[in-house]
């Protein structure tokens, strides 16, 4: 055991149930200095933490960044909220990283790239507002050193130091405090070899000498001040100065600290009753590095590793029994050859390994979003590989045992599922692995799928029992993809048909989980529909002729023209309706039960579309509901009209003749139409409907011969007792638009 590594990283997660997080330093350095699980090897040299984002460079120049990313400050050309595994951003060249409070740059074979918020111009593009969610090149060549700080940015350019962004202190060094500077703007001309900007104030080593400017404690230390030109606070010896609140600089291997101290970060005794507002030794010699944020200070003293400050999140590697540390905390004996402090965490680069300290998830993010940095390899070192997925996503048909089935496979957030061709009824599938190899059926894990070998178009596997006792052998082909079908594919999934993403699927850039899902559905229930037999009997509606087609015995009923010639995108769009009906219904059984040796139920299940205005013009028809799949109470009720120009043989949307409706079933109804269909509805409706009819401001609507009709939206519970409540034409002309107007004599000879 490495004697050199203190137990001092240590914190019992259970107390959080956050599985995934490793204790770092401690007893699982010890055992890292063996090669044991805890130490993990990530490729860092440097590293830069902000409040909720982190980057780093690694030995090669190549630089990754991970963790907040709504300002698109991790530079991925996406502003995907969190991204919990490293994107590499650049592939070389990198030789320093600065996080700002929500903005990036790097320095990049003498270049200078910035990216992410630039609300006060600290990207310094010229222009002050908006984002950049991709590196920008800023300044082309010359750049040996960059901080970042707030909404601040400033770098060392062949001697000189140029800064720019938020300005309303003076901290950017133009002279005065002003709007923001946008453009990178020269503040000292040369000797400049470090610089540090806390986001009020910023500070430069200028020949060895440290000078500063912007907002700050004066030197009584009895309040602020705001220095508007540079001013030397050490005269001498000055190889490295960090800022946050307070400022810290090394100065001939010492290590100096001033300003607020609300949290111990300073360092010196007294805590927070402290406020030094010139420098103070706080380490009196062999410091290598310094590394601070708002509430912490860390420094690298003969490569053991010193903090100080808040502990409120655990970040100093304990139980804050004491909420902060005021003077230097040793951390870590020895090995310490980076550091940074940030996301309420300390990491290091110890004999090689990246650790960091845990972090407390907070309200904000959620637990699952929150990682602790270095504990996993994806986090700073390039992800592991993806296995090839065994199992495609798509279509697929084949056998389980020797009964033909249909296979829908798709990503974890859609709906997998199959069916025996002689049952119908689906069964639930849900993905176990992100390789698509084993598979489990039902809602309680009523079996298992096993996939064993697969090709592009085959799969190959076992069926077992809950019990294990019973397996039957699977063998799937794939499903041509109709046209302007897709197999899904989830991020991560190899293939040319594979979406966009990471790895882990955390972070899916470009589309959303319902937009990963396939389209297969129509394909998939195909022989659902070819397998009902079609009863159809003659209607009459108002003297027209019509037919009345009949599925599942009645359970679902359609509505046909005599002769579907006539109008061939109606009838096809009936056909739609009912071919859409069907797996319903069977989905619904599939909610009654899913065992497969249980009988099925018939599920109290009716679709219905009928008539209910028709004229030389205008066909109306409404369609209806009766459902109980399980659960508390059924539903039903209307829901919806198809309203059909029959001169054009199209479908047409009442909803848009009137002033202001929105929504296709009128779900933002303007208030003065809406007191009007309330008031027609008091002379019509009991109390109880009045009442929620009152309650609601959502309807759908058809024209019929003499007023508009309108149909509230109603809770389930009171569906059943809706009016259909008709508003005259003559008292709804004013809330009908021009086209509505000319539409209704058109269609109706409405004057």
């Amino acid at each position: 055991m490495n004697q050199k590594q203190p137990s001092l990283f240590f914190l019992p997660v259970s107390s959080f149930k956050l599985v995934f997080l490793n204790w770092l330093l401690g007893a699982a350095l010890c055992a890292a200095a063996a090669q044991a699980p805890g130490g993990v090897v990530a490729d860092v040299a440097r590293l830069s933490l902000s409040e909720g984002h982190g980057c780093a460079v690694t030995h090669g120049g190549a630089l990754r960044c991970v963790g907040n990313n709504g300002q698109g400050q991790l530079g991925t050309g996406s502003r995907a909220s969190f991204i919990k595994v490293a994107r590499t951003v650049l592939d070389g060249g990198v030789t320093q990283v600065a996080t700002g409070a929500a903005h990036t740059c790097a320095i990049a074979s003498g270049a200078l790239l910035c990216w992410g918020d630039n609300g006060e111009g600290q990207i310094g593009t010229g222009k002050v507002g908006g984002t950049v969610s991709k590196p920008v090149r800023v300044i082309e060549a010359g750049v040996t050193a960059v901080a970042a700080g707030g909404a601040n940015t400033c770098a060392v350019v062949s001697g000189a130091l140029k800064c720019w962004g938020s300005n309303r202190e003076g901290q950017v060094g133009t002279g005065v405090a002003s709007l923001p500077v946008a453009s990178p703007t020269q503040v000292l001309a040369s000797g400049v070899t470090a610089v540090a900007t806390g986001g009020q104030h910023t500070c430069a080593v200028v020949g060895g000498a440290l000078q500063c400017w912007g907002f700050m404690l004066d030197t009584k230390g009895s309040g602020f001040q705001t220095l508007l030109t540079p001013t030397t606070f050490i005269a001498d010896g000055v190889t490295q100065v960090v800022a946050a609140l307070h400022t810290c600089a090394v100065a001939k291997g010492a290590l100096l600290c001033w300003g607020r101290n609300f949290n111990g970060q300073v360092g010196v005794p007294g805590g927070p009753a402290v406020a030094p507002s010139r420098p103070t030794t706080v380490v009196p010699s062999g410091v290598t590095d310094v590394v601070t944020d708002e509430r912490n200070t860390c420094a690298i003293v003969r490569t053991g590793l010193h903090c100080w400050g808040s502990n409120s999140a655990w970040q100093m590697g304990h139980s804050p029994q004491s909420g902060q540390h005021h003077t230097p905390h040793p951390m870590v004996a020895s090995g310490v050859t980076a550091v940074a402090v940030g996301m309420n965490q300390i990491c290091a680069v110890v004999d090689g390994n990246l650790q960091c300290t845990n972090r407390v998830p907070d309200d904000v993010q959620p637990k699952q979003d929150w990682i602790a940095l270095g504990t996993q390899r994806t986090l700073f070192a390039p992800p592991e590989p993806v296995l090839p997925r065994l199992s495609g996503y798509g279509l697929w048909r084949g056998t389980v045992g020797k009964q033909p089935v249909m296979v829908l496979l798709e990503p974890q957030n859609c709906d997998s599922s199959y069916y025996y061709l002689k049952h119908l009824w689906g069964i639930t599938l849900t993905e176990q692995d992100k390789r698509g190899q084993v598979w489990v059926e039902g809602t309680a894990s009523e079996a298992k799928w096993t996939f064993e070998r697969a090709t592009a178009d085959t799969l190959v596997g076992q069926w077992t029992d809950a019990q294990g006792q019973r397996s039957l052998p699977i063998h799937l082909q794939r499903v041509a993809s109709p046209k302007g079908a897709k197999p899904a594919r989830a991020a991560g999934a190899s293939g040319p048909a594979a979406d966009a993403g990471s790895a882990d699927g955390s972070d899916t850039d470009s589309a959303t989980d319902s937009a990963t899902c396939g389209t297969l559905n129509a394909a998939f229930n195909a022989p659902r529909v070819a397998a009902q037999k079609m009863a159809q009997t003659d209607g009459v509606f108002e003297a027209r002729p019509y037919r009345r087609v009949s599925l599942l015995n009645g359970a679902v009923e359609g509505f046909a023209l005599p002769d579907p010639a006539t109008q061939p995108r109606l009838s096809q769009a009936l056909q739609r309706w009912l071919w859409a009906a069907v797996p319903d219904y069977y989905e619904c059984q599939t909610a009654l039960g899913t065992r497969l040796d249980a009988k099925r139920p018939e599920p109290d299940f009716n679709r219905q579309m009928a008539p209910v205005f028709w004229s030389d013009k205008l066909l109306v028809l409404r369609e209806t509901y009766s459902v109980y799949c399980g659960g508390a109470h059924p539903s039903g009720g209307v829901a919806s009209y198809l309203v059909w120009d029959l001169a054009q043989d199209k479908a047409i949307e009442p909803w848009r003749w009137i002033r202001g409706g929105q929504g296709k079933y009128g779900a933002v109804t303007p208030d003065a139409l809406n007191r009007l269909i309330t008031r027609r509805s008091d002379r019509q409706s009991d109390a109880e409907c009045l009442e929620a009819i009152r309650s609601t401001a959502s309807y759908l609507a058809y024209p019929a011969r003499k007023g508009m009709v309108f149909s509230p939206m109603l809770p389930h519970v009171v569906q059943a007792c809706a009016d259909d409540i008709e508003v005259p034409y003559a008292q709804l002309r004013p809330h009908l638009t021009p086209a509505g107007l000319a539409a209704l004599e058109a269609l109706l000879g409405v004057k």
